[in-house]
Order: C-alpha cells, then sequence, then structure tokens
C-alpha cells in the first residue's frame, strides 16, 4: 500500500489484524510507529528497506512473522518478541547489519551460542552480526534460512548432518571465518553463499553436492586450495563461482565438469593451467580473466568451436600460447545481434608468440579486440585461408611484419595502433576498412594481394 512512499510516521488502525506483504516495503524515511495488539500477521517483506527504523517492539498477539519482514533495515538496532510469536518464516531479519539485541519472549523460539532456531531445533534462522567464535550448528537442524549468518564475526562453522542446502547469502561477508566443513548431505550451495569471506582458507565439495550457485565463493582472496571429491552424478558451477580468489595458484577440475560457466576462476591466482579432457566447453566469457599471474596453458585435442569472450583477458604473465585445431572462432558471436565478441587475449600484455594448430580447411573467426594491446605479440602461426579478422582484432600489438591467410573482408581498424608494423603480407585480401589507423610507420608494405577491394588503408 505505502511501499515506495516517502513517510515518515503513520498511525495503524487499532482493528488492523494483518500488515500485508511489501506494505511498507522501501519506505526509507519511516522512522515511528507502533504495531497495534490487534495484528496477528507481519508479512513477507513488510517492512524491507525500512533503512531509518532503529527500533521495533512486536507487541503480543503477533503469531506470524513473514520472510525479510525487516530485510535490510539498516539501522535497525532492537526487536523485541513476544510469547505469542508461533512461526518464523525464513529469515526476518536478513542484511540488518546493525542488529545486535533479539529480545525473545516466544516459547516457540530459542536462542543456543547467540544463533536463533525454532523451538524444535530443525531451523536456523539467524545469527547476530555481533555472533563470534566457531559454530557447529545443532545435529537437529535440517534447514538454514538464506543470509543467516551474513556479516556476522564467526570463525568457524560445521553444517549440520541432515542440512541439504547452504542457502543463498548465508555466510556472505562473514570475513572472520577461516574453516567451513561441509556435511556429506548437502547437496546445493546457494549463489552468494561465502561471498566475501576474505580469511576463509580452502573448502572441501563432498560428492553430494550437485550445484553451486552464482559467486558462492567470490572474493574468498585467502582461500588457497578447492576440492572436489569424486563423483558420478551431474554437476554444475554458477557463474563467477570463484572470481577474485587470489590465492588459488593450482585448480584441479574435476572430471565430471565439461562447461566452465563465465568468470568461474577470473581474478584468481592460477599459474599453470591445465584443461582436463572431460571440458569441452570453453565458450563461457571471462572463465580466465584477470588471472595475473597465469604463465602456461594446456589444451586438449578435443577442445572444439568458440574460445569464450574475454576468455583471457588481462592474463599479463602469459607469454605464449597454442589454439587447438578445432578451435573455429576466437570469442563469442550472439545471433541476435549480428555480432561478435571477443576480447579473448585482450590486454595479455607479454603474450609474445600464438600458434594456430587448425585453420586448414576454412580458416578461423578473429572476433573484435582478440589481441587489443598484446603489446609484445610479434609472432603469429595461421595456417590455412578463409578466415575472419573483425574490428581491431590486432590493435595495439607489437609485430613488425606479418603474414596472414586470406579474407574476404575485414572489421574496420584492424590493426590500429600498431607501433612498429612495417610489413604486412596477405595472400589473398577483400574488402578493408581504415586499417592502419594510428600506425606511425611512414611505408607499410602489403605484398602478394590479388584482390584489393572496397579498400580504405587510413595511411
Amino acid at each position: 500500500v505505502f511501499e515506495g512512499s516517502g513517510i515518515e510516521s503513520i498511525t495503524l488502525s487499532q482493528k488492523l489484524e494483518v500488515i500485508g506483504d511489501r506494505t511498507f516495503k522501501d519506505c526509507v524515511n519511516l522512522k515511528e510507529f507502533t504495531i497495534p495488539a490487534t495484528v496477528l500477521t507481519i508479512g513477507a517483506e513488510a517492512f524491507s528497506g525500512c533503512t531509518s527504523v532503529e527500533e521495533i517492539n512486536v507487541p503480543s498477539g503477533v503469531e506470524i512473522i513473514g520472510n525479510d519482514a525487516f530485510e535490510g533495515a539498516e539501522k535497525l538496532a532492537k526487536v523485541t518478541l513476544p510469547d505469542t510469536i508461533a512461526q518464523v518464516n525464513g529469515n526476518p531479519f536478513r542484511n540488518c547489519f546493525n542488529l545486535t539485541q533479539i529480545v525473545n519472549n516466544s516459547p516457540n523460539l530459542k536462542f543456543i551460542d547467540g544463533v536463533l532456531y525454532d523451538a524444535d531445533g530443525f531451523t536456523l534462522i539467524y545469527a547476530p552480526v555481533t555472533t563470534t567464535g566457531d559454530i557447529v550448528m545443532l545435529d537437529t537442524v535440517r534447514e538454514v534460512a538464506p543470509g543467516a549468518f551474513a556479516g556476522s564475526k564467526i570463525t568457524s562453522v560445521v553444517i549440520s548432518d541432515y542440512v541439504e542446502a547452504i542457502p543463498a547469502r548465508t555466510f556472505m561477508n562473514c570475513t572472520e571465518l577461516k574453516s567451513v566443513v561441509i556435511s556429506g548431505n548437502v547437496k546445493t550451495i546457494g549463489d552468494n553463499a561465502f561471498e566475501g569471506c576474505s580469511k576463509l582458507e580452502g573448502v572441501f565439495i563432498p560428492k553430494s553436492v550437485v550445484e553451486i550457485g552464482e559467486a558462492a565463493f567470490k572474493g574468498c582472496a585467502s582461500m588457497a586450495s578447492v576440492e572436489f571429491e569424486e563423483r558420478n552424478t551431474t554437476f554444475t558451477l554458477g557463474a563467477s563461482v570463484f572470481e577474485n580468489c587470489s590465492s588459488i595458484t593450482a585448480v584441479e577440475l574435476p572430471s565430471f565438469i565439461s562447461k566452465l560457466p563465465d568468470y568461474a576462476f577470473a581474478g584468481t591466482g592460477i599459474v599453470n593451467l591445465v584443461i582436463p579432457e572431460s571440458v569441452t566447453d570453453l565458450t563461457g566469457d571471462g572463465v580466465f580473466a584477470n588471472c595475473a599471474s597465469l604463465e602456461t596453458v594446456t589444451w586438449h585435442d578435443g577442445l572444439a568451436g568458440s574460445l569464450g569472450y574475454r576468455l583471457f583477458m588481462n592474463c599479463t604473465s602469459l607469454q605464449s600460447i597454442t589454439i587447438p585445431e578445432n578451435i573455429t572462432c576466437l570469442g563469442r558471436y550472439d545471433r541476435s545481434k549480428w555480432t561478435y565478441y571477443g576480447d579473448v587475449f585482450k590486454g595479455c600484455t607479454n603474450l609474445a608468440s600464438v600458434e594456430f594448430l587448425g585453420g586448414d580447411d576454412y580458416g578461423c573467426t578473429i572476433a573484435g579486440y582478440t589481441f587489443d594491446g598484446c603489446m609484445k605479440l610479434t609472432s603469429l602461426v595461421m595456417p590455412g585461408s578463409e578466415w575472419w579478422y573483425d574490428t581491431n582484432a590486432f590493435s595495439g600489438a607489437g609485430f613488425t611484419s606479418l603474414t596472414l591467410p586470406s579474407t574476404y573482408e575485414t572489421g574496420y581498424n584492424l590493426f590500429e595502433d600498431c607501433p612498429n608494423l612495417e610489413t604486412i603480407t596477405f595472400e589473398e585480401l577483400g574488402c578493408v576498412y581504415d586499417l592502419f589507423e594510428g600506425c606511425t610507420a611512414t611505408t607499410i608494405y602489403i605484398n602478394n594481394v590479388y584482390d584489393v577491394w572496397c579498400v580504405d588503408l587510413d595511411l
């Protein structure tokens, strides 16, 4: 009713029995209100995003509090729960990072070691941000509410054997968390579950786990090891799952993963990368982007098709690369926009040598900006014919001379800002545009050109 309004205070009817879902959601100025004693239910997200509220006294008579009822109430410091509370759905206090005091009068809820559970101990509801130390969940716990420990100062946690899901954001930004024991019954680890746990040192993923969500361990800067227990079941990794885990210097990719998702290991400290035969699809965006320590990449012959957009972008320690023979495109093609997205090796400032093993039959597509900024790139081996070079594919590279297979057309600014380029040899050259814009050489020789049309060399 009042969602997103600018109200600062409100007097509620003494006959009101239900505060509905999202009633005061995002009322960022709301600070003063009294919940009438006639209210039985506070709905989901009822006061979510009420960032000015500092204290809430839930009156006797209220029986049900909905999921995320007070989520994101940034200034909320104290909540009083009455003896009539019979049911709490999910986590009403998610992202209440200043909530340090919960006064509980309900026999249907209990605090143990600072953690709020339901009376049976089946559901772990919430741990205030002041919660510290080592946490062993009650062995009766079946369910953990989303964001239950987010922002707390716990140092270790043991997941109950009955828990099958670690929900989204459960341990997000637990900056003191160093170790976690994931039980052998856990099947899913939700989005952002451990994101920002900057002191987490490692993780063992048991074979019961079939899905790890997006950014589940993103930003775990101290994580040095990831171990997957072997299994015969299917397995899914979410995008950015280990992104910016800068202490991971080596990873043994499990045999049960065939495709690596977008940015899965971007920003890690991997030095020597081995792609196992089980991985047959590297079309994900930025899977190993910004891996500044990456020096070598070892592939297998089974890789085919495309290499993903920004796959190795800004891998500044990479000096040479050999492209498998069945790779036909560096970059991703978006059919809906008729556009290639490249940047595959963009910003690899120490990349000096690239060799393509394939291309004998139909050549390969080099999508836009694939080698942009590779200032030390001087050796390029490209067999075959009928290649396609997209916009700025080689801009900023360090070539002095270059031989390229035939092409029927190129994108714009193919060699833009290549300061050392003096000689280029095409087997056959078709339509070109602004080919040498920004090149500083006074003369560039183009050899073996049999068919040139639509030419705009921009010299």
